[in-house]
């Protein structure tokens, strides 16, 4: 008898366990938050909406720029694969989820006080005085607003439980090379990813460039020491280190902002906004990457300043995205 009563408890307790786990499961939200290059953001738009319908889902908002829709739990999985299928360049992909069992619960069971608060009232009325009735027609109203906020709050969560929310930012990918306009600092104004593709073997030792002592970075073979560091690897991924006085005088987060106000303005894509690289002496370049179109495919272009006494050196890495992605992981 014991043994049976203990196998009964066991039972019950996975039981109880399994049916926590599945309540956990169902009770998250799940949202992602994307970022794209496109050539065309109309096509792209549409596209993301019917994606959305045809998996169950729906949009609640549509434009140019950005693309809301929300679809069932599950779809979630083959939406990165959609989207890279859809896209030029995935510039931005994070998921993420929220426990929303707290916030059910506190709203059930503050609807089922108000509610049970509403029912007592009206079994009141009947047996109260003008004054009071009016009291009670009072309080009546202010349950049922209550009522319907907390139902309405239900409703929200409910589809929270159900519904992913994916958030999709649209980026025009020109397919013309940006406008340039110069700098009032000579060396910023060399900074230019076409340029450093089309002859990166240039000599800049008429703007006053220096070649800093780096170590060649593994998988690249040296073309040049100076008067710059001029290094490629064998699936044409350009790297350029160089130095240049510090003048006028200024701090690293100056020169940053300088130069990635510069290439913004050009049409330069930001995809990562703090890319802190090691490239010897153990002082690292603070560093921001761009994605840029060049013919058909995805390139990036890699900007990074440090400054080391009274000269700034500068790193650049240049080609096709999934090289220039290879390289900085390795590191």
């Amino acid at each position: 008898m014991k043994n049976v009563i203990i196998t009964s408890v066991l039972l019950v307790s996975l039981i109880l366990v399994s049916s926590l786990a599945a309540e956990e499961e169902d009770s998250l939200f799940i949202s992602v938050n994307a970022g794209v290059l496109v050539f065309d953001r109309v096509l792209a738009s549409d596209k993301l909406a019917d994606w959305a319908e045809e998996n169950g889902g729906y949009f609640t908002w549509k434009s140019e720029e950005q693309v809301r829709i929300r679809v069932p739990d599950e779809k979630v999985k083959s939406f990165r694969s959609f989207l890279e299928g859809l896209s030029e360049f995935v510039l931005q992909y994070d998921q993420s989820s929220r426990d929303l069992r707290e916030e059910l619960m506190h709203s059930r069971s503050a609807l089922q006080a108000r509610e049970e608060i509403l029912a007592k009232n009206l079994s009141y009325i009947s047996s109260s005085d003008m004054e009071g009735t009016l009291e009670l027609e009072r309080e009546i109203r202010r349950l049922m607003n209550e009522i319907d906020s907390y139902r309405g709050r239900l409703r929200l969560l409910e589809n929270d439980r159900k519904m992913a929310l994916i958030d999709v930012s649209l980026s025009f990918q020109s397919q013309s090379v940006p406008d340039t306009r110069p700098s009032s600092f000579a060396w910023i104004n060399s900074m230019d990813f076409y340029g450093f593709m089309n002859e990166y073997i240039m000599d800049s030792g008429s703007m006053g460039f220096g070649s800093p002592a780096i170590p060649l970075p593994e998988g690249f073979a040296l073309i040049k020491k100076s008067p710059e560091f001029l290094a490629i690897s064998p699936e044409g991924v350009r790297l350029r280190v160089r130095k240049v006085k510090n003048y006028p005088e200024q701090s690293v987060d100056f020169w940053i902002d300088t130069l990635a106000k510069e290439l913004d303005e050009r049409g330069y894509i930001p995809v990562e906004t703090s890319l802190p690289e090691d490239w010897g002496n153990g002082k690292v370049f603070e560093s921001r990457l761009w994605a840029l179109p060049w013919g058909n495919l995805d390139y990036l272009y890699l900007s990074g300043i440090r400054i080391i006494g009274g000269k700034i050196e500068i790193l650049e890495m240049a080609g096709e995205a999934e090289y220039v992605m290879g390289y900085l992981g390795d590191r």
